[in-house]
């Protein structure tokens, strides 16, 4: 999109007037806003003139079925009123509207806010000026497209999506182990089906043309896509090809013209970074190999981009971190930057986990981006197989983890949390009130704007637990919180005493911590926990409630499994409601699914994660309250160490839509009170 660095003009037409709202519920928050009580009534743009090329679809966005007034709407490039990149200046004021944007892109992102704040004020949009910029150059979202493909149409709606919340980078993982995805003429036999997983879209490949398409739809909502040839590691189907492994020296000949032809086909203008992956690979000289790739991408005009940990960076590449919150440790070494995909992948996480890691935790353990710390990538790797690729966002939280990340990578953080991402902090404390506030501003985006979509998340920053634990496994029942309540407990010669832990959901790891001095995946403690609320409603009353104890991963089904019949948990948890063991959901395959070893590259992987091992995508539980306060009491077993448990309990209710959503007719206490406060 090529704008003059001078007025473009376009038309705004005005809805009655109405009274005024303050709060500003953007996301990704602004990063400076001065508003006024003043309103103007609920903005809609006329027909856009041609002068307006490239942002019709944006424009059109804000136009009513009834326009009775019209006012002007300004548009300008100017990068000396703008400096920063990507930043723009929006002016609201009672005759009329005016982006500023340093460049095309900022522009982009100033009508992106203002069609929030259109939608999210139908009464009256706010006046005032809003200066707004990144935090961070690279703002992305990766999909694993080589492991479960998805149509070029189904790619192109989430880039709408991203471009909505000012993303800027698509890193399109193209190849894994099932398949080389991407048409290929100098070696056709890559995109056989007789060379790829039969289970995993044998037939699925992306033509150049289809390529093009979604770089070319991708680049005029400013996102650039980083497309990944996954080199040496996770390519099965290269050995089912060619005879030999991809990191054999024999490979070499083959990946640069694989490297050349890709570069021919997509200009460098369009892809000025290569991924070349280099993980989780171990070959018998990793130094040459990557020199000889690198060198491959550089004369095609590329910079590299590879995977750490991985194979040894030559210095000219930059570095993708992707361990959990592994970014710090690395921003010194000899690369061309760091992008942070650290802070957790969706896939790893419940929806409840990620997004509040998202909030707390620093992109690149830094307040603001630089020549070295160069932004995120947030991750969604469902290694196992999806049969129905609408299910890879329900089933991973997909938006409310983008929602999250993108506040987190365009506005920044000027601490990191690390303690508030585990266990949220207390309502009434500054950062509790914080994120009370960023719950409220997400659960407005989910009923705005993902009507009808899968949405994940529910506010529950407001319940709180206490926790004790951990307790051996042989302890009597009668020496626990399940027979009686007392301060402090003895277990082992240790004293256990009572922890107050907030949000709706628990990790587990709070209370089962890993062996001291143990590796990440050493076994916990060998013990039970046990979480303690009380819940007030007003009448007798059903509450409905999204219950989990251990969850699958989904990129590895390592895991107890569902629960036998009449069981919540394949590990022995439980509920009990005012002392009585609460009734477990129905499952439709209990006592099934149980793996307690690795899924990666077995035949387990191929078995697709069903609705009701999830507890955000199955059926809400059904507890029975009585009016007044409830004693919840829960039963939580250490699960596998493989796994990232939470404990989960977010009480919902269905909306007018049907949608889940959080039940406010219920409210918590650690004590029972005299009154429940909301």
């Amino acid at each position: 999109m090529k704008l003059p660095a001078r007025l473009l003009p376009a038309v705004l037409a005005l809805a009655p007037f109405a009274a005024a709202s303050s709060s500003l519920p953007l996301i990704p928050d602004v990063r400076h806003a001065a508003m006024s009580a003043e309103t103007l009534p609920a903005i809609w743009s006329a027909t856009p003139g041609g002068a307006t090329a490239g942002l019709e679809a944006e424009l059109g966005a804000l136009r009513p079925k009834d326009a009775p007034v019209a006012l002007p709407l300004k548009l300008e490039v100017d990068a000396k009123s703008v400096s920063a990149p990507e930043g723009y200046r929006l002016d609201i004021r009672k005759d009329g509207v005016t982006i500023t944007g340093a460049d095309p892109a900022g522009l982009f992102y100033g009508l992106k806010t203002l069609r929030q704040l259109v939608a999210l004020h139908p009464a009256g949009v706010p006046c005032g000026v809003i200066d707004d910029a990144p935090s961070f150059k690279i703002r992305g979202f990766m999909h694993d497209t080589g492991r479960n493909f998805q149509s070029v149409a189904s790619l192109k709606a989430q880039i709408d999506r991203f471009a909505d919340y000012k993303l800027n980078t698509f890193h399109w993982h193209l190849t894994d182990r099932p398949g080389w995805r991407i048409q290929c003429k100098a070696y056709p036999i890559l995109n056989d089906p007789k060379t790829r997983m039969p289970e995993r879209d044998p037939l699925a490949t992306y033509s150049y043309d289809e390529i093009r398409e979604v770089i070319a739809y991708a680049r005029a909502r400013h996102i650039r896509v980083i497309p990944e040839l996954d080199m040496p590691g996770h390519s099965d189907y290269f050995k089912k090809a060619f005879g030999f492994e991809m990191g054999d020296p024999r490979a070499l000949p083959i990946l640069k013209a694989l490297i050349a032809e890709f570069c021919a086909e997509i200009p460098a203008a369009d892809c000025p970074v290569l991924h070349i992956g280099s993980d989780e690979v171990h070959i018998r000289e990793p130094r040459a190999f990557i020199n000889a790739i690198t060198a491959e991408v550089r004369r095609h005009g590329r910079t590299p981009m590879m995977w750490n940990p991985g194979l040894p960076n030559d210095g000219t590449a930059i570095e993708q971190i992707w361990r959990d919150e592994g970014s710090a440790r690395v921003a010194g070494d000899k690369n061309a930057g760091v992008v942070d995909s650290g802070l957790g992948y969706l896939n790893g996480y419940d929806p409840a986990q990620i997004v509040r890691r998202y909030y707390f935790l620093q992109t690149c353990r830094v307040a603001e981006g630089d020549a070295t710390h160069l932004g995120g990538i947030l991750c969604c790797w469902p290694d196992i197989r999806v049969v129905d690729k609408s299910k890879i966002s329900a089933q991973n939280g997909v938006w409310p983890g983008t929602l999250a990340f993108a506040q987190n990578s365009w506005t920044g953080r000027e601490a990191n949390e690390p303690k508030a991402a585990a266990n949220l902090p207390p309502p009434d404390s500054p950062l509790g009130r914080e994120f009370a506030e960023f719950e409220s501003r997400m659960a407005r985006h989910r009923d705005t704007f993902f009507a009808g979509e899968a949405f994940p998340f529910v506010k529950s920053g407001h319940v709180v637990w206490r926790t004790v634990g951990p307790f051996p496994a042989d302890t009597p029942a009668a020496d626990t919180p399940e027979t009686k309540i007392v301060g402090s407990y003895r277990a082992d010669s240790a004293t256990l005493s009572w922890k107050t832990a907030h949000g709706g959901a628990i990790p587990v790891d709070m209370l089962l911590p890993a062996k001291p001095g143990g590796k990440k995946n050493a076994p916990r403690i060998p013990g039970i926990g046990y979480a303690l609320t009380h819940v007030y409603s007003p009448v007798d009353y059903t509450l409905r409630a999204q219950i989990g104890f251990e969850t699958p991963g989904r990129a590895n089904r390592q895991y107890a499994g569902t629960p036998a019949a009449g069981d919540w948990d394949a590990n022995g948890g439980t509920i009990f409601v005012n002392d009585a063991p609460a009734p477990a959901p129905e499952w439709k395959a209990p006592g099934t699914r149980r793996l307690m070893s690795a899924s990666w590259a077995t035949p387990h992987e191929l078995i697709p994660i069903e609705d009701e091992e999830l507890y955000w995508t199955r059926e809400p539980a059904a507890l029975s309250l009585k009016a007044g306060w409830n004693k919840i009491l829960v039963k939580l077993p250490a699960g596998h160490p493989a796994r990232k448990t939470s404990f989960a309990f977010l009480p919902v209710k269905q909306d007018a839509s049907g949608r889940w959503v959080e039940d406010t007719t219920v409210s918590f206490a650690t004590e029972p009170k005299a009154e429940a406060k909301r």
